[in-house]
């Protein structure tokens, strides 16, 4: 009786258990190698036997002044560093608490593995320093940083948080600095909901610096790419200006992006800061220098401009980078909204234009004034190449001339017809426009140009160069437009002139150009025939149904007959007439038919389905409970076999 008092008691345990989770038993194991002081890192850091190890530094709630120090150990000179996994909550940092003359800062991390900072508060030294948190990353790769929660307070030269990673191929190692064998990587970085000064800058990567190397001087004209070749998410934070160091040579200026307080941006591994459809660049100087790296191609970049004025007067130019040459060139989609163009803002002494547009994906221009000086050549210069399926949209804009040829060329490059000399480089992909659209623009002494004459071998013309559709309708001024496409190098362009008001549409063929006019519908009567609603094309004779001139139709599908019937008098119908009844189109029920009658809850041998599964969890309890005391009744009888 006991013995089975026993095993009923060692069954009901056992079910118990299995009802507890596994991590109840699970313990984490502390980390090696951690400390909760700089001081005391730093002093076990400085025997070497920690190098190659993961070192743990956890520090809450302290504050560091100059006069104490936050002085990190410096291993960038190591082969193999210990790699520092620092986590600061709470802290205060006032001043050059990194104790460093040459390049004041709150700390200096260069093998630091994984940094994470939370409610902390950093505020520069009175008068101003030069760096906030310098983080030079040397032989750790794979490193992850996490500010968050975060003031940045006072005035910073350079900037506030710094993230670099050295020894990459892109870097030309610096003379002042001792590198690793291994390249450093971050692979993410995420600032969010922090506070920043107005001089608080945040900087990514290094500029190209000069070393001399044996037979001469390395190129200083190439940016350090790799040093800033990591991820970046950035949201919530208070206005602040990103330094992407990593574009800029040695000479160069970086590009710099002010992100408004609360957007949220990310920046690819191999990218710039900007340059998303949801955060564009909006200074074009940024972008071109963007582009200048190489990161950003085969790419879809978009920038965004507003109100902004430029001028070669003044020297605010308009430079979008020339990348015809680029074997897989960036795709740019180009808003411009509100903005003036003076001269040759292009700043482009051969072709003088305000834009000249290689690598346009879509171009998006909406209620901006365009001022020729000097009988300038272009106005805006698209020559696409290497781009395919580009959109063209230029509405409620103001051209002025003159112009020695045009002020809006559309033109696309390297079909089998063009094999201009003037197109430099490997790429082989020929251009194309899907649509492009010209509404609501007035032009002062300007013209419009499709395509381009023949510059191929035997000087005939390109028609591949305007194979595209177009529609120019409701301008304001009349405005010619000249079908450059259509003609050889030596020969006259054809050109058509639309009034102010008028239509015109061009489909992709590059031989037909129609001038529609719109014909209103026309009710018919007993002796006139009426029409239906459709497009006359004055151009080709032909008929359409819509205004597009895609859907063609004879002009006897336009025509209505007459009636040839007077329309009866209402007034002589009988009203006590009853209408017809209108026959029931709805199917008569079968009275026989019970297949869809509800069935006889007695009579059905399938149990109802509940959905409800809530008792497999303890079927399977009780089967592991069973099994835990199935094992226990073997080892009992065969003890008492013994």
């Amino acid at each position: 009786m006991r013995k089975k008092k026993w095993l009923s008691a060692l069954a009901a345990a056992a079910m118990m258990l299995t009802l507890i989770p596994i991590s109840a038993f699970a313990q984490e194991a502390a980390p090696e190698n951690t400390y909760d002081s700089i001081s005391e890192y730093t002093a076990a850091v400085s025997t070497g036997e920690l190098d190659g190890e993961d070192v743990y530094v956890t520090i809450d709630g302290k504050n560091f002044t100059e006069q104490d120090g936050f002085v990190v150990a410096n291993t960038q000179n190591k082969e193999n560093p210990p790699k520092l996994h620092l986590t600061l909550t709470g802290c205060t940092f006032t001043g050059n608490t990194a104790k460093d003359n040459s390049n004041p800062s709150f700390m200096y991390l260069s093998n630091c593995k994984e940094l994470v900072i939370d409610d902390c508060t950093f505020t520069a030294a009175e008068g101003g320093q030069k760096y906030g948190i310098n983080w030079n990353l040397v032989g750790v790769q794979d490193a992850a940083v996490k500010i968050t929660n975060s003031t940045f307070e006072g005035t910073y030269t350079s900037n506030a948080i710094k993230l670099t990673q050295r020894g990459g191929e892109g870097d030309s190692k610096g003379a002042n600095e001792t590198f690793a064998g291994v390249p450093g990587t971050i692979s993410s970085v995420e600032i969010t909901g922090c506070t920043f000064s107005d001089s608080a800058k945040v900087a990514f990567g290094t500029q190209a610096k000069e070393v001399a190397f044996e037979g001469g001087t390395a190129d200083v004209n190439v940016a350090n790419l790799s040093t800033g070749s990591f991820p970046v998410t950035m949201s919530g934070n208070t206005a602040v200006t990103v330094s992407e160091q990593y574009l800029a040579n040695q000479a160069g200026e970086p590009v710099e992006t002010a992100i408004p307080a609360g957007t949220a941006v990310n920046k690819a591994a191999d990218a710039a800061i900007a340059g998303s459809e949801a955060f564009p660049f909006t200074d074009i100087n940024a972008y071109t220098a963007a582009v200048k790296m190489h990161g950003l191609d085969g790419k879809d970049v978009y920038v965004d401009i507003k109100g902004q004025e430029f001028s070669a007067e003044n020297g605010t130019y308009f430079e979008v980078a020339n990348t015809q040459s680029y074997a897989n060139p960036p795709k740019l989609h180009l808003t411009l909204t509100d903005c003036t163009f003076i001269g040759n803002t292009a700043n482009d002494t051969s072709n003088p234009s305000f834009m000249y547009l290689p690598n346009c994906q879509s171009l998006d221009i909406d209620g901006c004034t365009f001022t020729a000086v000097n009988n300038q050549k272009y106005g805006i210069n698209w020559n696409l190449v290497g781009i395919q399926g580009a959109t063209v949209s230029v509405k409620n804009s103001t051209f002025t001339g003159p112009f020695e040829k045009n002020a809006l060329k559309l033109n696309q490059r390297n079909g089998e017809d063009d094999k201009a000399t003037d197109v430099k480089g490997g790429n082989t992909t020929p251009a194309s426009i899907a649509s492009a659209v010209i509404e609501g623009c007035t032009f002062n002494d300007a013209v419009v140009s499709l395509g381009s004459q023949g510059k191929n071998e035997n000087g005939t013309a390109s028609p591949s160069t305007g194979a595209f559709p177009i529609t120019i309708q409701n301008n304001k001024t009349d405005v010619e437009v000249e079908q450059a496409y259509m003609a050889a190098e030596s020969e006259e362009i054809p050109s058509v002139t639309l009034e102010a008001g008028e239509l015109l549409v061009k489909d992709a063929d590059d031989t037909e150009v129609h001038t529609p006019v719109k014909v209103e519908a026309k009710a018919p009567t007993a002796t006139e025939p009426g029409n239906i609603e459709y497009w006359y094309c004055t151009t080709c004779g032909k008929y359409y149904k819509d205004a597009a001139l895609t859907q063609e139709i004879p002009e006897s599908e336009t025509i209505i007959a007459a009636t040839g019937e007077e329309p009866s008098d209402p007034s002589t119908e009988d009203p006590t007439t009853d209408p017809e009844e209108t026959p029931s189109t709805k199917p008569e029920e079968n009275p026989d038919d019970t297949a869809n009658s509800n069935p006889d809850s007695s009579s059905s041998t399938t149990p109802p389905q509940t959905g409800d599964n809530s008792n497999i969890a303890i079927w399977f309890v009780l089967l592991l409970a069973s099994a835990s005391l199935a094992g226990t009744t073997f080892v009992v009888k065969k003890r008492s076999v013994r």
